[in-house]
């Protein structure tokens, strides 16, 4: 991301300043003393202190920089695409949005050529870091052994089970976020329509 970029390049060129203009880094840094009411005189020890420390600045910020240079620019490089499953063999569906406790959640599903075949789903949620995601298809009271805990990266869940041919009428996919605290907020998304419902 470019303010990663940014930063990284500033603190960079700031440990570069300071190696190679020791005596106005000097006169800065007795001058933020003085600002505290504090006099000091330039010694060995605080010259060796600077090099240390411009070198670690220099690593860091060069380190930030191209970890923010390397991360996608938009969240759309960051999701699969139906090519990268089964040779670009799934349909993707997506199935809109939701807000769920304190986050907005979003829910695509990728469907196999073969109705019996598994899908595969992905969950974003935002707003805030969360502690797990659990998924399942059917009635919010429906029991624990047909629930999948889908693993996490980021803010994307993703997992495959699937898409029951035979299932109750008004089946959704329901997801229960767990919250750092252990706080459960439970939301559901229609299966067919790119519609979804607040809970």
């Amino acid at each position: 991301m470019l303010l990663l970029v940014v930063t990284g390049l500033l603190l960079a060129g700031w440990g570069v300043f300071q190696l190679l203009k020791p005596d106005v880094a000097w006169r800065l840094h007795a001058y933020w003393l003085r600002q505290e009411g504090i006099n000091s005189e330039r010694t060995p020890e605080w010259d060796r202190r600077r090099v240390v420390v411009a070198v670690c600045l220099v690593l860091f910020g060069l380190g930030i920089a191209w970890h923010g240079g390397s991360r996608p620019d938009t969240e759309d490089e960051s999701r699969p695409s139906a090519a990268t499953f089964e040779g670009g063999t799934l349909a993707r569906v997506d199935m809109g949005a939701a807000t769920v406790g304190r986050y907005s959640a979003e829910a695509v599903r990728w469907d196999p050529a073969h109705p019996d075949d598994t899908s595969l789903w992905e969950v974003t949620v935002r707003d805030a870091p969360a502690k797990s995601l659990t998924a399942w298809i059917g009635s919010e009271d429906a029991p624990a052994t047909s629930r999948v805990q889908l693993p996490g990266e980021g803010d994307i869940y993703r997992g495959s089970f699937q898409l029951p041919s035979a299932r109750p009428a008004g089946s959704r996919l329901w997801i229960e976020v767990e919250d750092q605290d252990g706080t459960l907020s439970r939301g559901s998304f229609a299966l067919s329509t790119p519609s979804a419902e607040r809970r």
